[in-house]
């Protein structure tokens, strides 16, 4: 064989080598991807809601950046503004509005009874579901609400801290306060 032929010839053979075996390590899960790098943007909204938010989370982008947009706005028992505050249902019912087109109560409890799917466990909400507690001393009736964004944290308009703000599900109070979920479709 002449030197170009076998030139192309072992080119040839050491591509489709090259091929065969990461599409087998694709089949065996072990070719992946490499993860895209964080954008200035994703970084900032992780800062600000305190857990990482990946490009991946794209589809919650409007969710997660409406909810860093609130943080802070004070508590105002039946407030339902940004300008004059808000309570945890009024923040609840501004955000469905803007972010899914949904009105909905301006109550905490009535919400958690009308809301058509109820979720029993804190493992199986989605970002956007919405989160009940029972916060009394006596803990029996709903009386807060906030919105789920992932991995256990959630927003909501806190009357104790005065103020909108990221808490999660797993810890302390909000995990002995915790009554169920629920969702919209």
């Amino acid at each position: 064989m002449n030197t170009p032929k076998k030139f192309f010839f072992t080119l040839t053979i050491l591509i489709v080598s090259i091929c065969s075996t990461l599409s087998a390590q694709k089949k065996q899960g072990m070719a992946e991807t490499p993860p895209a790098i964080e954008s200035k943007k994703t970084k900032e909204l992780s800062n600000r809601l305190g857990f990482e938010i990946c490009e991946s989370d794209t589809t919650h982008m409007p969710l997660y950046e409406t909810a860093a947009d609130w943080l802070d706005v004070k508590y105002t028992w039946g407030g339902n503004s940004r300008k004059e505050g808000v309570d945890c249902s009024g923040f609840t019912r501004v955000l469905y509005n803007m972010l899914f087109g949904k009105e909905i109560d301006h109550n905490s409890n009535s919400l958690s009874k009308s809301v058509p799917v109820k979720i029993s466990s804190p493992e199986k909400l989605k970002p956007g579901d919405m989160v009940f507690f029972a916060t009394s001393k006596k803990h029996s009736k709903i009386n807060h609400v906030g919105i789920y964004l992932k991995d256990g944290f959630f927003v909501h308009a806190s009357s104790a801290r005065k103020k909108v703000l990221v808490s999660t599900l797993f810890e302390g109070f909000y995990k002995k306060a915790w009554r169920m979920g629920g969702r919209y479709n």
